[in-house]
C-alpha cells in the first residue's frame, strides 16, 4: 500500500488576493500591477480589437452561402483548384459587370444567372427591334 505521510500537506485555499498588494517598485515609483493589467485588458482582447480594425462585419457569414454539394470532388485539392479557377474566370470579367456586383465574387454567383438572363432578354429585344426596323427598310425600297 502506498502512502503518503511522510510528505507535507498543503491545503490550498480560494485563490483570492487583495488588488492594492500587488505592487511593484521600479526605478524609485511604485506601480499597482493589477491595475497595469486591467489598463491593457482591452487590446488583448479579441473582440473589441476586431471591432476597432473593423473586421467583425468581414467575418460574418452568409449562412445561405455555406452549404453546398461537394460529392463530385474527389478531393480538397480539386475542389481548391475549381476554386481557383472560378476566381480567375470572375476577374477576367469586364470592370464594369465587377462594379456591378461590388466585386465580390459570392454575390455574383449568387444572383450571376439572373444577371445574365436579363442581359440576354434585352439583347434579343434589340436584335428583334433591329430585324423589325431592317424589314420595314426593304419593304419601302422595293415598294418604291
Amino acid at each position: 500500500m502506498l502512502t503518503f505521510n511522510h510528505l507535507q500537506w498543503r491545503e490550498r485555499s480560494a485563490q483570492s488576493f487583495d488588488k492594492n498588494k500587488i505592487m511593484l517598485t521600479k526605478a524609485g515609483k511604485t506601480y499597482n500591477v493589477y491595475d497595469k493589467i486591467q489598463e491593457a485588458r482591452e487590446d488583448t482582447e479579441i473582440y473589441p480589437t476586431l471591432e476597432k480594425y473593423g473586421c467583425i462585419n468581414r467575418m460574418m457569414l452568409n449562412t445561405q452561402g455555406v452549404y453546398d454539394d461537394f460529392t463530385v470532388y474527389k478531393g480538397l485539392r480539386e475542389l481548391k483548384e475549381q476554386q481557383k479557377m472560378a476566381e480567375q474566370m470572375f476577374y477576367n470579367l469586364p470592370l464594369e459587370t465587377r462594379q456591378k456586383f461590388n466585386n465580390d465574387m459570392n454575390l455574383f454567383v449568387k444572383d450571376g444567372e439572373a444577371y445574365i438572363k436579363k442581359l440576354l432578354d434585352e439583347e434579343k429585344k434589340a436584335m428583334e427591334t433591329q430585324q423589325v426596323a431592317q424589314t420595314g427598310k426593304t419593304t419601302e425600297v422595293n415598294n418604291g
